[in-house]
């Protein structure tokens, strides 16, 4: 149950130290690009997720289990993309 929280928290503190930090480097053409195609895999992985979810009818408490699950995955590909676009723009 910790790790929903631990997710946000990570989130939020990654999101906290990169707001204080001063960009002024502009990512490459295929940077962007990268960044587009994990944005919308990222999108069409949630999707599928919350399909599944859907359809979950075995009882609460695996249903629940498996929403965790997917929401601690999705926190984490989120804030690792998203770490790896700061450092192409600081590069």
């Amino acid at each position: 149950m910790k790790l929903p929280y631990l997710s946000i928290a990570l989130a939020a503190l990654v999101s906290f130290s990169l707001a204080s930090f001063s960009v002024s480097a502009e990512e490459t053409v295929a940077e962007k690009a990268e960044a587009k195609i994990k944005d919308t895999k990222r999108a069409a992985e949630q999707a599928a997720d919350r399909a599944e979810e859907a359809k979950c009818t075995d009882g609460t408490i695996k249903c629940l289990g498996e929403k965790i699950k997917h929401r601690t995955g999705e926190a984490y590909d989120s804030v690792k993309d998203k770490s790896v676009e700061l450092k192409h723009k600081m590069d």
